[in-house]
Formats: C-alpha cells, sequence, structure tokens
C-alpha cells in the first residue's frame, strides 16, 4: 500500500487516538500532516494532560475525552477507527469497541512497507536479536534502520522513507494484538507465559504474538524456534516458508542447526556454512546461541553468503544493559544485572549462561505467572542463595521452604532491593557470582526493568 492509498482509506474515517502518551502523540502528528484539518478525537484517562497538549497546539478541529470514564465517552461517538496505543489493555477496550474498528501504528507501517521490515518477536530475547541483526545488517552494507521498541514512533519515520531500506522492527505482543498485516520478514524467538495482567489468558498473549506470521503470503519467510513450532503443535499459521533455528535438526524441517560443530542452513534443497558453533562471542548462554542462528539465517535468506562482516560485529556485541550485564566485580564478587528478565524461563537462562552464580537475587510484582519451572530448578541446587524479595519471590521462599532440599539451601526473604544487596554482600563467596534475575515485571515497586537495575547497580556500587 502506497502512502496515497492509506491516505484515501483513513480520510472518510471518524478516528479516535486511544491513549495519548509518547507514541499517540506521534499518531496525532502523522494524522495532521496528512489532514490538516481533519476532526481528531484524543482519549485517555489523563484529562489534565489532554487539556494541555490542546492549548498547546491550538488545534479547532480535536475532541477530547478525558478522565476515568473516557473509554465509555468514546464507545458513545460511534468511531469507525480507533487507533489505540500499545499500552492499553486490549481486554479493557474489547468491550467498547468491535475489533474490526480497531488498528494501531504497527498495523499502519506494516501496511505501507511490510515488504522491507524484518519483525521480531518473543517473549524473551527480543531486543538482543533486533540489535544484533541491525548492527549485522549495517556491517553487510544494507541500508537498515532500527524501530519499533529500540528506536522512534514507527509512524514519525513515513515521511523520510527511502527505497530499499530495510526496517529492523521489535514488536512486543502489545504492538502485535491489532495488526491484520504480517512482515515479510519474521522472526518469532520463543512464547512463554508472560504479561497476564495485561490478557485476558495466556492463549490470547500467544494469540497477539502469532499475528507476526499469521497474515505473510507464500513469499514471505518465517524464521521459528521449535518453542513456537510446539506451541502451535507442528502447523505455523499464515503461508510464509517456515525455517527452525535450533541446536539440533529435527527430521523433514528446513532451518539452520548444528552440524559437526558447524552452523549449517538447510534451504531449498541446498546446505550453506553460516559459521562455526564455537564462533567467537560475548553474548552468554546457549539461548544467545539460538539469538545468533537467527540472526544468521536471515542473513543468509537476504542473500548473503560471505558473513564475515556480521561474524566480527557479533564477536563484538557485549549486548544490552539490563540484560545479563556485567555490572563489576566487588569485594571478590562478580555482580551482574539482569533485570530485563520478566518470566521463570530467562532467570534459568541467565544462570546456566553465567556458569558460577552463588547467589540469585529474584521477585517481582505478581502477574499469575506459573513458577513451578523455576522452583524445580532451584531445588536441583543450581544455586546455593536465594534471595527473594517480594511478591513472588516471597512465593517462591515459602514453595522452596517447604521441599526435603531447602535444608541445603541458603534461603532469605528480602523486603527491598537493599536488603537484597547487603544481603548477597554477606553470604555470596569470593570468586563467585551475584546474579539479579528477577523472574517478574518491576511495576509496582520500579517504573520500569531500567529503573530497577539502575537501583540494584548503584547499590552495588556504593555498598560500604
Amino acid at each position: 500500500m502506497s502512502l496515497e492509498e492509506l491516505a484515501r482509506y483513513l480520510e472518510p474515517q471518524r478516528i479516535v487516538i486511544l491513549g495519548f502518551g509518547l507514541e499517540g502523540h506521534s499518531t496525532y502528528h502523522f494524522l495532521r500532516k496528512l489532514f490538516p484539518d481533519k476532526p481528531l478525537a484524543l482519549a485517555d484517562r489523563n484529562a489534565a494532560g489532554l487539556q494541555s497538549f490542546a492549548q498547546q497546539v491550538q488545534d479547532p478541529h480535536l475532541v477530547l475525552h478525558g478522565g476515568d470514564g473516557y473509554l465509555e465517552a468514546c464507545a458513545r461517538m460511534d468511531y469507525t477507527l480507533v487507533l489505540k496505543s500499545p499500552g492499553i489493555p486490549l481486554k479493557d477496550v474489547e468491550e467498547f469497541f468491535p475489533r474490526e474498528r480497531m488498528e494501531s501504528q504497527a498495523g499502519l507501517f506494516l501496511k505501507l512497507f511490510r515488504d522491507r521490515v524484518i519483525g521480531i518477536t518473543g517473549t524473551k530475547g527480543k531486543s538482543t536479536t533486533a540489535h544484533l541483526i541491525y548492527r549485522a545488517l549495517d556491517a553487510q552494507g544494507f541500508d537498515a534502520m532500527a524501530v519499533g521498541n529500540m528506536g522512534k514512533p514507527v509512524l514519525d519515520l513515513v515521511f523520510d522513507d527511502v527505497p530499499e531500506r530495510l526496517y529492523v522492527y521489535e514488536m512486543s505482543s502489545h504492538m502485535l494484538e491489532m495488526v491484520s498485516t504480517s512482515p515479510r520478514y519474521a522472526i518469532l524467538l520463543n512464547i512463554y507465559q508472560e504479561h497476564l495482567d495485561h490478557y485476558k489468558s495466556f492463549s490470547d498473549y500467544a494469540e497477539a504474538k502469532l499475528n507476526l506470521l499469521r497474515f505473510q503470503k507464500e513469499t514471505d519467510y518465517a524464521l521459528v524456534s521449535p518453542n513456537v513450532l510446539e506451541y502451535c503443535q507442528g502447523k505455523l499459521p499464515g503461508k510464509g516458508k517456515s525455517y527452525l533455528f535450533d541446536q539440533h535438526q529435527p527430521n523433514g524441517r528446513e532451518g539452520l542447526f548444528i552440524q559437526e560443530n558447524r552452523m549449517i542452513f538447510h534451504r531449498n534443497g541446498k546446505t550453506y556454512d553460516c559459521g562455526p558453533e564455537n564462533l567467537k562471542r560475548k553474548l552468554l548462554g546457549q539461548h544467545n546461541l539460538n539469538n545468533i542462528m537467527a540472526c544468521l539465517a536471515l542473513l543468509n535468506i537476504l542473500g548473503v553468503e560471505d558473513n564475515h562482516r556480521a561474524l566480527e560485529v557479533i564477536a563484538g556485541f557485549e549486548g544490552l544493559e539490563h540484560r545479563m550485564e556485567y555490572v563489576g566485580e566487588f569485594s571478590g564478587i562478580h555482580f551482574y544485572n539482569d533485570s530485563i528478565s520478566t518470566i521463570p524461563q530467562a532467570a534459568i537462562c541467565a544462570v546456566e549462561a553465567i556458569g558460577n552464580v552463588d547467589t540469585l537475587i529474584i521477585g517481582g510484582l505478581d502477574r499469575g505467572i506459573d513458577y513451578h519451572e523455576l522452583v524445580d530448578f532451584l531445588a536441583r541446587g543450581h544455586v546455593r542463595n536465594v534471595i527473594c524479595l517480594p511478591a513472588t519471590g516471597h512465593r517462591i521462599y515459602e514453595q522452596l521452604k517447604e521441599l526435603p532440599v531447602s535444608s541445603s539451601m541458603n534461603l532469605l526473604r528480602a523486603e527491598n532491593m537493599e536488603e537484597a544487596v547487603n544481603g548477597a554482600f554477606a553470604v555470596t563467596r569470593k570468586g563467585m557470582s551475584c546474579l539479579l534475575s528477577p523472574a517478574a515485571a518491576s511495576y509496582g515497586f520500579y517504573r520500569n526493568f531500567e529503573e530497577r537495575g539502575r537501583v540494584y547497580k548503584e547499590l552495588v556500587k556504593t555498598h560500604g
């Protein structure tokens, strides 16, 4: 779809922008460039913020719906197109608006540029993989731009588009839940329980993720892990050509696999050597090897056979802040910050990747996620000291206390991060590691996982 075609689609619509944070502002400015005089409605619980914005822009064609009843007010106006921001839970608005009337920035952007979009999602690993892909593409000479969670709201970029540019789009489930178009290149890393406070069920969350593939055409490409294939019971949605990336090759599947210590891509009856299994890398863990394999498989699909520049990027890529980030050595203890960890599987992967974790700090907002896998993992003796923060950490503490193995573990309850860090300095053996990998969201305790990680690092560095 061209920009002119999109404008013709939007022009007759009675539009309300639902949620007026960063993305809502971006959507407003995009629409105003297309339609300087078109009536538009803004809706947000923050009525004062809407009023302040309206006074600032002095737009005579604005209608505002603010305060606690803003959804009901919008529903009474019978808008034909609701442009929903990702931060507003879909379950909160479905009773007011039919799904077919709702759209998003991601959906509009994909309508415009789907053929040049590399969409990356997954419960864990999407930020690291998206950054790695962007840097690898740049090193290989592609005109690539990082968008979505990694950059500006995507509609800010539409008027500066240039032909042949590839958009590396890190996409959350909240971005994907409203789309009816899938990118030509889709990478779905994994699906685990997450965001159960935002969705009615785990199934609703997973189905939002699968929208990345659902609307693909036969000329499109889908790269997925065995975890995703298992969730889909062997049949992926969409018509895209699918490839696996994994350590082992299932019978009859095409994809990138480890064979005789090499990463071999089986595609269209041919094989391509994408590099050694033990390639130089600073990204720790088998899960990050999977992320690297997804990156190399994509490059091969894009026609890159000599990928030595990408391998050099991978070798030097140190990862992102708050993702198994090495904080430093203090009092003989190695400290790691994995505040991005919001699910049990992330904490397990971090412990396994670092390898010498003597103390694990866990806990955060309780969103109803099942922690049995993490409890079983800890019960097998992988970590000697477990420091448990509220609220999920305290729940895990009680579960571990009931197990016979608890006598050989050092379980500590902490009420806040300062107590947890003080406890870590007291119990962690010199030469070993202390890892913050909460396996839970930060909300209710911190603004976001970044703030949680910064608080942890500051407490570690200033410990007296």
